[in-house]
């Protein structure tokens, strides 16, 4: 397991709810999300710091096998080297092309798709 370091925020994040010099705890966090947060979602009271491959780490260094972190989109693992490496070398031409623009590479992928799939037209979208 690799070692980490809490967070710790800038004191004046924290001032009404965190007054030492201590790293935060996981009630500290939630109190933090809870007052500064849209009241949309009500999440576990678990708080995540880090993720290799299924595993997720909690802020106190519990381990816990990540099955929900597809349950809204597809999941292919935390810190994957490949994929992070992808995203980097797509970051480094350019981030996000709007769908009000053509861009190199959804064309290709189109028909990449289509012919896996056998489906004659798709439409990416991420929700």
């Amino acid at each position: 397991m690799t070692e980490f370091s809490p967070i710790k925020p800038t004191p004046s994040i924290v001032d009404s709810i965190h007054d030492e010099e201590e790293p935060l705890t996981a009630d500290d966090y939630v109190k933090l999300e809870d007052k500064y947060g849209a009241d949309n979602y009500r999440p576990l009271d678990v708080v995540i710091t880090r993720g290799e491959g299924v595993w997720l780490y909690d802020i106190e260094g519990n381990k816990y096998l990540d099955c929900l972190s597809a349950y809204s989109a597809v999941s292919q693992g935390h810190s994957n080297q490949k994929i992070m490496q992808a995203a980097v070398d797509q970051m480094k031409r350019v981030t996000l092309t709007s769908r009000a623009f053509r861009n190199d590479q959804i064309g290709p992928f189109l028909k990449e798709l289509s012919e896996l799939t056998g489906y004659q037209l798709a439409v990416p979208m991420n929700s």
